[in-house]
């Protein structure tokens, strides 16, 4: 599958996932989450928002003619989908509600992912000079 069509589908995934209602007890009487633990909902935010970043960069970034432009892009992107997010859950959606610190944790990996972009990015380039 082509990266671009993988970074496409994940980004949705993110969006389906942020979307569907949530609440009830169980899976037919509530919500996608009933059965996951708040804890590992909220740890959740921060790879997944680290990893779109990676992806959007690998699919998109990595052929552009700044690649530091594209990543901020991409990064600032990143930020504004999560912090949009948690806006949309706050004002639209059943059952779920936004949160300051889930906002934060989209930031943080969104911020983290971009970092780890340019680790690897400079590690590459020290490995092709050598």
């Amino acid at each position: 599958m082509p990266l671009r069509i993988l970074a496409v589908l994940y980004a949705s995934a993110i969006v389906v996932v942020t979307l569907l209602p949530s609440g009830g007890d169980t899976l037919l009487t509530g919500g996608w989450d009933a059965n996951i633990a708040p804890g590992v909902q909220n740890a959740m935010h921060l790879p997944a928002y680290a990893a779109l970043v990676v992806l959007l960069m690998a699919a998109f970034g990595r052929s552009a003619r700044r690649p530091w432009l594209a990543l901020g892009l991409i990064t600032a992107g990143c930020v504004a989908f999560g912090i949009g997010s948690e806006w949309l859950q706050a004002a639209v959606i059943p059952g779920r509600y936004g949160s300051l610190s889930d906002a934060l944790s989209n930031t943080l990996g969104a911020l983290l992912g971009a970092g780890g972009w340019k680790i690897g990015e400079r590690r590459g380039k020290r490995t092709n000079d050598e």
